[in-house]
C-alpha cells in the first residue's frame, strides 16, 4: 500500500494522507534512486568495461613509448609545403569554418607560391612529407592511412598550436611505422 503511493512520486512530493492497518501516514520523498542494487551481470560488465579501458590505456603507452624510441634513431624532417597542405586539408575536416578562418589556414596557403588546393591534395600524393634517416613518406601514404583510420583519427582543435602539434605528431608517427 504505501509502495504503490510513492513509486509515482518525484523529489520533494508528499504522499496525501494513506491510511495502513497500523495508522495514517504523510510520506515526503527526498530523493531517488534508481536501480541502486547492480546486479551479477551489470557488475561483471563494468569490471570488463574497466580492464579493457585500462588494457587499452597500457597497449596505447607502450605504442606511443615504441614510436618515440624509434623517433630518435629516425631523426625525422618533415617538408614545410606538403605539411601547410596537410594541416589545410585535415583542417577543414577537422576545424569548424571559424577556427579555419580564424587560423589563417588560407593566409599560410596563399604564402606558398604554387597556391596549392587542399581540395585537390591528391595531385600532390608523390610529395614527400617527412625524410628520415631510413626513407621517405610521402603524402599520398599518410592520407591512405589516415582514409583506413578515418574513424579513428583525433587531432587536438583547442587552439592552433595544439592542433598544429596534432597533425605533426601523426605525420611523424606514422612516417616511423
Amino acid at each position: 500500500m504505501l509502495a504503490a503511493a510513492i513509486d509515482p512520486l518525484h523529489a520533494g512530493a508528499i504522499t496525501p494522507p494513506i491510511h495502513a492497518p497500523d495508522g495514517w501516514y504523510l510520506v515526503k520523498v527526498v530523493d531517488l534512486w534508481k536501480d541502486p542494487i547492480m546486479t551479477e551481470t551489470e557488475n561483471t560488465k563494468l569490471h570488463e568495461d574497466v580492464r579493457r579501458a585500462l588494457l587499452q590505456h597500457r597497449s596505447d603507452s607502450l605504442s606511443d613509448e615504441y614510436v618515440h624510441r624509434m623517433l630518435l634513431k629516425e631523426n625525422p624532417v618533415i617538408d614545410k609545403k606538403s605539411f601547410i597542405l596537410l594541416q589545410a586539408r585535415l583542417g577543414r575536416k577537422f576545424l569548424s569554418p571559424e577556427k579555419y578562418a580564424a587560423w589563417g589556414m588560407e593566409r599560410t596557403l596563399a604564402a606558398l607560391k604554387e597556391r596549392p588546393n587542399p581540395d585537390s591534395i591528391e595531385r600532390y600524393r608523390t610529395n614527400i612529407l617527412v625524410t628520415m634517416s631510413n626513407g621517405k613518406f610521402l603524402l599520398g601514404d599518410f592520407l591512405d592511412w589516415e582514409k583506413t583510420r578515418d574513424l579513428y583519427v583525433r587531432l587536438d582543435t583547442k587552439s592552433p598550436n595544439a592542433y598544429f602539434a596534432s597533425v605533426g605528431a601523426a605525420c611523424v608517427a606514422h612516417g616511423a611505422r
